[in-house]
């Protein structure tokens, strides 16, 4: 099965060689559902393939049409997708891409096709935090809130990452002075975040909170 996988992923790698608009990028990291991929992205058009260099058959391709939003943070870029990418092994709804040259990081965020201006314009504010796994140990990651939205980016566990619309939470509360965070979804999810950072968890619940009130 591997070497069919590996076979296709160097087939579909082959196509997009053949195109004429090329892109090809060297050391790049993106987590993805298979685990992170260390390796290079290739593409063209529409699709970009991120490429294992130890192992092909976790290759993983990114539309551009599945591209909901993007911003950059500490020299990471990180994609929100429009819906939960998912394979065998597991699922993420954002991605986070690191590109050893910035210069290859700037041409990534140019195919994406929103200028880093526009997420400089935005309202955001961000808070490292620990996942609390209802008892069966935690994962790290960020917290980050917009103008449109609240999404959780786990560093450690990808597949805990989630994202909701203000107009998808029921409630966004706060305990111990902005140590303890708690996410309850109108569908019954709900997420306990310890924040690292009072102040800069403060500023995301005074904006969530805010948005969840003026989405009702």
């Amino acid at each position: 099965m591997a070497k069919r996988l590996a076979l296709f992923t160097g087939l579909f790698i082959g196509s997009l060689l053949a195109a004429d608009e090329q892109l090809t990028i060297q050391k790049v990291t993106v987590n993805t559902p298979s685990g992170t991929i260390s390796g290079k992205v290739v593409g063209t058009g529409e699709n970009l393939v991120f490429v294992d260099d130890n192992d092909p058959s976790k290759s993983f391709t990114l539309s551009r049409g599945k591209i909901r939003n993007y911003r950059t943070e500490n020299g990471a870029i990180l994609v929100e997708m429009e819906r939960p990418a998912t394979d065998q092994t597991g699922t993420v709804s954002n991605l986070r891409i690191t590109v050893v040259d910035e210069t290859n990081q700037a041409t990534l965020t140019r195919w994406i096709g929103m200028p880093v201006e526009r997420s400089r314009t935005a309202t955001s504010h961000s808070t490292d935090v620990q996942h609390d796994h209802k008892g069966k140990g935690q994962c790290t990651g960020t917290l980050i809130a917009d103008d449109h939205k609240l999404r959780f980016e786990s560093v450690s566990d990808a597949s805990h990452s989630r994202t909701w619309d203000y107009n998808d939470l029921e409630t966004f509360d706060k305990e111990e002075d902005y140590a303890l965070l708690k996410v309850v979804a109108k569908n019954g999810e709900k997420y306990k975040f310890k924040a690292v950072n009072g102040a800069t968890a403060g500023a995301v619940y005074n904006l969530v909170s805010q948005k969840i009130v003026s989405n009702r």
